[in-house]
């Protein structure tokens, strides 16, 4: 069955000969500077984010010669250009605001408080960026995720001592890296509304309300209806398997117009992931983020609570702005998305999404 990645257009042979640096920028700028914005580049650094990309454009133009999809290598090299234009400690921090709005002394009072919240807000998450892999997931799943010590202990492979010993350390680094920083004001502007899903751009004629397979593997299904991207987990979120949803991310969002919803099961046999999966699903949640509406998971009973923790303590360290939310089986998963689905009529109804993911969830490798 037809997935996402095969409706993008392949340079035939004749037009891949005659690539060049100057021919691919005149064709895909545009592309390139849609793709670093939607990879959460800012609109000032755009242009100067675009260069660089066609600085390794030049740099590696014998690849570019026989690159079998021209628009699919350029998307790759935007996502190292923007993940680096990610890590610079100066662009994960909140704009500053020069002045506080005039308000009555109460309003003035209170608004004031939520400056201070969030500027011991932006000081943690820096802290929280300076501490290495370990420590910082520690932190996250046991503070922010409100994982229990005896399962952080299972997810890190130690014994309860050893965890315990381990977080109390992480504490203690970060204590410290709060204490020689210093605070930084940071916009008291409210955050700029979502638009809801009436306001969304008109369906992209490839949105389908049928389901299409994409993956079927041993540690994943992934399928998608309409804007929907459907996986199924029935063991632990593998670094393969995370590694297989980023290009199928990479592909919805181009498909979806850059909105989409995600519905997921996870059964009873649910494992916690790796440390490299879960570097992993920081990633992702920090570059598609912006592009999704809605995220639903069913969660179906055994190990499988283990994902709630795991995924809302890894989120708070990426603030995504959709609703995430765990629910006991899929129809009441997919009724907490279906009003921010779109297909080639509008919204789906929930029972297609029940359907589509009770039908991949069955297949097997």
């Amino acid at each position: 069955m037809e997935g996402p990645g095969d409706r993008i257009a392949v340079d035939d042979a004749s037009r891949r000969s005659r690539a060049t640096p100057t021919s691919t920028y005149q064709v895909h700028a545009d592309l390139v500077h849609r793709t670093l914005r939607r990879f959460g580049v800012l609109g000032a650094d755009l242009d100067d984010l675009r260069h660089e990309v066609f600085v390794i454009v030049h740099e590696q133009r014998e690849q570019l010669a026989v690159v079998d999809n021209v628009p699919y290598w350029l998307r790759a090299i935007c996502w190292r250009v923007a993940a680096g234009y990610r890590r610079r400690a100066h662009h994960r921090l909140e704009v500053a605001s020069e002045t506080l709005p005039e308000t009555p002394d109460e309003d003035a009072s209170a608004t004031l408080e939520e400056l201070e919240r969030q500027q011991e807000r932006g000081r943690l998450l820096e802290a929280l960026d300076r501490l290495d892999d370990s420590q910082r997931d520690l932190v996250a799943l046991h503070d922010l995720g409100d994982l229990p010590t005896v399962e952080l202990a299972r997810l890190v492979g130690c014994d309860r001592k050893t965890a315990h010993k381990r977080l109390m350390l992480a504490h203690r680094r970060l204590a410290t890296l709060l204490r020689d920083g210093q605070p930084r004001p940071t916009s008291t502007a409210p955050a700029p509304a979502r638009s809801a899903p009436s306001d969304l751009a008109p369906p992209d004629v490839w949105l389908s309300d049928r389901l299409q397979v994409i993956d079927v593997t041993r540690d994943v299904n992934i399928g998608m209806i309409g804007n929907v991207m459907l996986t199924t987990w029935p063991g632990p979120a593998s670094l393969d398997a995370m590694k297989r949803l980023w290009d199928v991310f990479s592909e919805l969002v181009e498909t979806c117009g850059g909105r989409f919803t995600y519905l997921a099961t996870v059964s009873a046999a649910t494992r916690p992931p790796t440390l490299e999966a879960r570097k992993l699903i920081v990633d992702i949640l920090k570059t598609f983020g912006p592009f999704c509406d809605a995220y639903g998971t069913a969660v179906e009973g055994g190990m499988s609570w283990i994902v709630k923790p795991v995924m809302t303590g890894l989120a708070m360290l990426t603030r995504p702005q959709f609703p995430m939310r765990f629910l006991s089986g899929v129809p009441a998963a997919s009724n907490s998305i279906a009003p921010y689905t779109r297909g080639p009529s509008g919204p789906l109804a929930a029972g297609a999404l029940v359907s589509a993911i009770t039908h991949l969830r069955r297949l097997s490798t």
